[in-house]
């Protein structure tokens, strides 16, 4: 019998829920040791002190939080075999971060992914096996096992207040009693029909809809009598009837990029695939394949996509817009990458290409450049390859976890690109008469990069989504305006995530759209926050609102 009292250690929930503590307790033995630490570790960032004494302090950011497991288990060699082979399936975190509990916290969890190399020293003699598990906590939070609910029937002020004024106008306090931001989520039910969703924060403005909708209904640009989407991936979707296995392999088709001759095909590949933590949808990214060519300053792999004939039996595009989803984020400073989204014509000319690149080794500057024409481009946006957390001295607010959407499109001589929700508009009277044949995207690194201490590739690079309009000649029409009555609109802050049921008897379809560009998804700061929910001006009946936050711990 275990000398050992059993402590669990939950990892998972459900039917993938793995008790470590019981495995351990199994085979004689116990947890010896559990560093949790205080709070997570914190990096701070100095710039030059005063004259020349020492430093001044810029910023502080939370890091990734470590927790340590040593424990002891006795018995033979074949049942250190067996528990080995137990132990590895119970621990395997492979699709991301998953709920891990401990039984002296019962109301709190971690999301977290066992990291680095399981430790098991076997001494043969005493028929004794010591080990140590290290999980990483990425967000750094704790989480409360409870949520809490706000609506228009809640009476308690640990909860929050809820008040609908005399202009329609819906005010919420919320009291986050955690010690850390949390993130809410909105289920918003339509009670008449409305077409914009208006959610203020004293630090943040969410916009749903369509602020200019009117009572007939929503108006539209449909950029032209017979504009159609001739190709429409969702997020998450890799088939090859409607995701991205309709993208190809181009490598032996493009030896260089049409936008520079910097940039080298040589036999790299592109797949769909997904990164460990966001975005764990997936989408198209680089595979690390191909070989580095001397005289090239970037080694990738190129994917294409050649446009189908329309409804009325013409192939190519010559007013067109592209709308996509990217996630760009390094794991480690000094990791490299490119990923450009490129519009060519019959002749693999470059029409206009969208392109995001870092060669930097030593810090996390990346830059967004609009291309006209091969080796040409008008603007260039410096950005940092983080998440956005707060403090970064570059933030990342176009392209992380909660954003990630942009486009650029061809009307005529104009080429519009936009980024963060601003657009920019030149134009450029070579690609006027330039019809767009084919989509082709390029993916890769820089060929000088220190794998050995950057770790490789970027951690995420990748396209989520992509829809490719043709444009042809541009009208206005009125279609049902979004939010009709009965619809449900959910908006999960923490996810970043959209839903809209139009009857709201479920949760209802993915619906990112709905989200207006340059708006933002709400966090709430420890204490006392007021929420405002407003609709468009004509829909004198305002939605019922309920909000539902887990709060979080450092």
């Amino acid at each position: 019998m275990s000398s050992y009292s059993q402590f669990d250690v939950v990892i998972g929930e459900g039917s993938r829920e793995r008790n470590i503590g019981a495995i351990i307790d199994k085979y004689n033995g116990g947890i010896t040791r559990i560093d949790r630490g205080i709070g997570s570790g914190w990096n701070n960032s100095y710039s030059t002190g005063l004259d020349k004494y020492g430093s001044t302090w810029a910023y502080g950011y939370l890091s990734t939080k470590e927790i340590t497991i040593e424990f002891t288990i006795y018995g033979s060699i074949p049942q250190f075999t067996k528990f080995r082979e137990e132990m590895a399936i119970a621990l395997d975190t492979s699709n991301g971060p998953e709920r891990l509990h401990f039984n002296d916290e019962p109301n709190w969890y971690y999301m977290a992914v066992t990291s680095g190399t399981i430790s098991l020293s076997e001494e043969i003699g005493s028929q004794s096996a010591t080990g140590t598990i290290i999980f990483e906590v990425p967000d750094g939070l704790k989480h409360s096992s409870y949520s809490k609910v706000l609506n228009s029937n809640t009476n308690n002020e640990d909860i929050g207040s809820y008040l609908v004024t005399e202009t329609g106008t819906v005010r919420v306090t919320v009291n986050n009693q955690g010690g850390a931001k949390a993130y809410p989520k909105f289920k918003i039910k339509q009670k008449a029909d409305n077409g914009y969703i208006g959610i203020v924060s004293p630090t943040a403005v969410l916009a749903l809809g369509v602020q200019d909708a009117s009572l007939e209904g929503e108006k539209v640009d449909s950029g032209g009598f017979k504009s159609q989407i001739l190709i429409d991936i969702k997020k998450g979707d890799s088939s090859a009837t409607t995701g991205w296995g309709l993208f190809t392999d181009a490598s032996s088709r493009y030896y260089e990029s049409p936008i520079a001759g910097t940039v080298c095909v040589n036999g790299g590949k592109m797949v769909f695939r997904k990164t460990s933590g966001y975005p764990n949808s997936g989408g198209l990214a680089w595979n690390l394949s191909g070989t580095s060519v001397d005289g090239y300053r970037w080694q990738g792999g190129c994917s294409s996509y050649i446009l189908k004939e329309d409804e009325n039996g013409e192939v190519g595009a010559l007013n067109w817009r592209c709308d996509f989803n990217l996630k760009v984020w390094e794991s480690r400073i000094g990791q490299t990458g490119f990923y450009t989204i490129a519009m060519v014509d019959e002749n693999k000319k470059i029409i206009a290409a969208y392109d995001i690149s870092k060669d930097d080794t030593n810090s996390d500057e990346t830059k967004v450049r609009f291309w006209t024409e091969k080796s040409s481009w008008k603007k260039e946006i410096i950005f940092g390859a983080n998440n956005n957390e707060p403090g970064q001295p570059r933030p990342n607010p176009a392209f992380n976890s909660h954003t990630g959407s942009a486009y650029f499109m061809k009307d005529g001589q104009k080429l519009t690109f936009s980024y963060n929700g601003t657009p920019y508009t030149w134009s450029v009277p070579t690609v006027e008469s330039k019809v767009c044949k084919e989509i082709v995207i390029f993916s890769g690194r820089y060929q000088n990069e220190n794998i050995a201490k950057t770790g490789g590739f970027f951690h995420t690079l990748l396209c989520e989504s992509l829809r490719f309009t043709k444009n042809n000649v541009r009208r206005y029409d009125l279609v049902p305006n979004r939010y009709p009555k009965n619809s449900l609109l959910t908006v999960d802050c923490y996810q970043g995530e959209i839903y809209l049921s139009p009857t709201g008897d479920n949760q209802g379809e993915l619906s990112q759209g709905q989200r207006i560009i340059g708006s933002d998804f709400i966090a709430l700061e420890p204490g006392e926050t007021t929420l405002e929910f407003t609709t468009s001006t004509w829909c004198k009946t305002p939605p019922e609102v309920e909000i539902e936050w887990t709060e979080n711990s450092l």
